[in-house]
């Protein structure tokens, strides 16, 4: 098991994408802390094989990987749930259904070196 390290990801806000994380070098990811500000919406994750293509990531088969907790908290993950990828961003809402943010926001991702 690796230190925990928070490695920074923006979310624009208006667009309902964040910008991508790079993962390549990390162990893990572990967990997510929740920017104080954040506008109630479900959060999705997209996750890249190759750091290009993204693709809304499943588990279990059915279970789109998305969350909605309260701003300002912090969300543990399952280390295996991303390993298949290369990068991953956040989405506000679903592909189907973003959200915009009203501003910019900041989420702490927490990762394993």
């Amino acid at each position: 098991m690796g230190e925990p390290t928070v490695m920074p990801l923006w979310f624009g806000g208006v667009t309902g994408i964040s910008n991508v994380i790079d993962i390549k070098l990390v162990k893990a990811v572990v967990g997510l802390i929740m920017p104080p500000d954040w506008t109630p919406a479900l959060v999705t994750i997209e996750g890249s094989a190759n750091g290009a293509d993204f693709y809304t990531l499943y588990e279990r088969g059915s279970t789109r990987l998305s969350f909605s907790v309260p701003p300002n908290t912090m969300i543990a993950i399952n280390p295996d749930r991303l390993r298949c990828c290369q990068a991953f961003r956040l989405l506000s809402g679903s592909r189907d259904a973003l959200i915009p943010q009203a501003a910019p926001r900041e989420f702490g991702v927490v990762v394993e070196l």
